[in-house]
């Protein structure tokens, strides 16, 4: 990640006493943002640190007035962005895997 990167789009992380428990980052693809990253670190997962970085995406969104943002869902990080009020529209090719995934989006109230 670049220092470009980071000074044009909000990038954030959680962390505690020195260690990192997860960050997250937007993207914007032509017209499209997108939630590029939303990382916990493994051992943390199910301890709320994705809900915490979720909340925080969204006030990030809501700060940039956003109407919207979408997510190139991990099959697997699926259930948690459904539950966190975002909804499937469709399937996206992976730029970098190839693999399709789910591609979601989330609409800022």
């Amino acid at each position: 990640m670049s220092a470009e990167y980071i000074r044009n789009w909000p990038v954030f992380v959680l962390e505690l006493d020195g260690q990192l428990l997860g960050f997250g980052e937007f993207l914007k693809v032509a017209t499209k943002v997108f939630l590029n990253d939303l990382f916990v670190d493994p051992p943390w997962i199910g301890s709320g640190v994705g809900a915490l970085l979720w909340n925080h995406a969204i006030d990030v969104a809501r700060e940039r007035s956003w109407a919207s943002f979408d997510i190139e869902s991990d099959p697997y990080a699926e259930g948690f962005y459904l539950k966190h009020g975002a909804v499937r529209i469709g399937d996206i090719r992976s730029s970098a895997t190839g693999r399709v995934l789910p591609l979601l989006r989330y609409e800022v109230d």
